[in-house]
Order: structure tokens, then sequence, then C-alpha cells
């Protein structure tokens, strides 16, 4: 587990300083907000081993501002008090002449907790909030999102930015779709789930809302497992760096799914489809080549009736 592997921890903790030199270096007044893994050197967790928290860090040429993320998720797929201890700090911080203040994922999502990090910060002056989430997908999961922060945008008369994780890691798919809600509680930007993407939006501006598309994204089932299953593959194959498959492809279920996911993820010329008929075989010859003509894949036909 990287959590565990300190080399790790320490060198993705330089990260912070290393963009603020880089914005210094080329004298920029842009403002970045990541998320990192905090350690503290100075205490320990009760488990033993260096104390951490899950942080954000918001950058400037001039400064560095952090918050730690408070609920932490031990639930579903996750046990993150196994390795982070909650936080209480946070700084707001501004954007132009705007007040901000930045959550991390269930600081913001979950409403049933009893303690909810915003009543407990100053935010008088706060026209922008921003959750950093690494939230997985799951079935309807992107309109749930959704109706949570247009309770906080309506509750606290201030934008809300959430930012969602693009990618998959083991058995969880983190689908993106990304959104802001304005203050008045309208969804007036959806950016497309299952894929990086980069989006300048003018909150000042009038935008037509966008929930009823979102639900009907989050109510197209079939659709939304397709793209996942698609991401997955792809990023697993990444990873993994595997380049080139072989496939036996027999026209049942099983190959055929497969070889369709293949498809949609790799160059199809880096498949290498084979067929292996034997007196077992029936009509699945002209399936198999059928299969692979409508993918444009080369079906290789390669007999093995003559090793039994």
């Amino acid at each position: 587990d990287m959590y565990e592997n300190q080399s790790f921890i320490d060198q993705q903790a330089q990260v912070p300083a290393q963009v603020q030199q880089y914005l210094q270096s080329i004298q920029s007044d842009l403002t970045v907000i990541l998320w990192y893994i905090q350690p503290d050197p100075t205490a320990e967790q009760p488990g033993g081993g260096v104390r951490k928290y899950n942080t954000a860090a918001v950058i400037t040429k001039d400064t560095i501002k952090t918050t730690h993320k408070q609920n932490l998720c031990d639930y579903d797929v996750f046990y993150e008090s196994r390795h982070m201890h909650p936080g209480r700090k946070y700084e707001n911080f501004a954007i132009g002449d705007e007040q901000s203040t930045v959550t991390i994922c269930e600081d913001l999502f979950n409403l049933a907790t009893d303690f909810q990090p915003l009543e407990h910060r100053d935010m008088q002056w706060v026209k922008t909030i921003f959750n950093l989430s690494s939230s997985p997908f799951a079935d309807g999961k992107l309109y749930r999102r959704i109706e949570a922060m247009k309770h906080h945008a309506i509750k606290r008369n201030a934008n809300v930015v959430y930012l969602n994780q693009v990618g998959a890691q083991d058995d969880n798919i983190f689908d993106g779709g990304s959104f802001i809600i304005d203050k008045n509680g309208k969804l007036i930007h959806l950016s497309p789930q299952f894929k990086k993407s980069l989006a300048v939006v003018d909150t000042e501006q009038a935008h037509e809302d966008l929930s009823e598309k979102a639900k009907e994204i989050a109510d197209d089932k079939y659709g939304q497992i397709d793209n996942a299953i698609k991401l997955w593959l792809q990023d697993y194959m990444k990873k993994s760096w595997i380049e080139k498959v072989v496939i036996g492809v027999s026209w049942g279920i099983d190959s055929s799914i497969s070889l369709y996911y293949l498809s949609q993820v790799m160059p199809k010329r880096n498949i290498v489809a084979i067929y292996m008929p034997s007196k077992h075989s029936t009509n699945s010859q002209t399936d198999a080549h059928q299969l692979c003509e409508n993918l444009w894949i080369k079906l290789h036909e390669r007999e093995i009736q003559t090793r039994f």
C-alpha cells in the first residue's frame, strides 16, 4: 500500500512547494488547488507510524494554505482511518477580491454525518466552495452528488465547484463528472464522465440549468456501466503496460464481450483474435468471422483437432 511507503509520502509532500516555485518562476497570478497527503513527523498515528492528513493545498506564488479532511471514510471499500488522521485545520483563501474555501470529499458530500465542517468555518464572506473528491462510480450517484452540492450552494449562498477524480484503481472506478452549482442551486456546468476534460467557466455569466440533462445521464444505467467498464479496462491496461493482446474467439458470450471491449480501448491492429476449431465446433466458425468483421479485427484460424 503506497500509504505505508515513506519514500512515496515524502516525495509527494514536496509537490506543493515545487508548484509554488514554478508559479514564481513564470510570475503567474494563478491559484492552484491540489490534493496530497501531508505527513506530520511530530505526531504518531494510533496504529503507529507518522501521522498523515488527507489535505488540500491552495498554492499561489506567495502562499501555500492547507485544509485537512475532517470526516474520514470508513465504509464500503474505504478504511481511511487506518492510514489518515482526522484534521481540524482549514484556511480560507482569496481568488481576486472574493473569498473561497476548500473541502475534501465526504466533508461536503455526506449530509447525514453529525459533524458538518462548514458549520465550524467563517463562511460570512465566502463566495465559492471547492470540493476535491475521489468518489467511486455507482448507479445513479452522479445525481446524488449534484443534489448534495445544491444543498450547500443554496444554504451558503455560494457557488460550489465539485471536482471528481477520473480513472480506475483495482476494482474502484472514479467516473469524473465534475460540475459547478451556482449560489441559486442551478447546475451551470457539467464535465463529461469517464474521461479527463478541461473547462473554463465564468460563474458571473448567465447559464442554462443542466439539471435535467444530468438526470438523464444518471438514469442511463446501462450506458453508464458500459462507459465504466471501458474506463476500467483502459486504465488497467495502461498501468500494466499492456500494449498487445491475444484472445481466443469462440463466439461464446464471454469471448464476444471481451473482444468488443478490447476493440473499444486499444488499437485494433494490436488485437490478435484466434479461432481454434475442433470436432466439437458447431456454427461458431461463421459467427466468429462475422463478429471480427463487425469489429474490423482480423481473425486468425488455427485448428486444434489434430492435437487431441
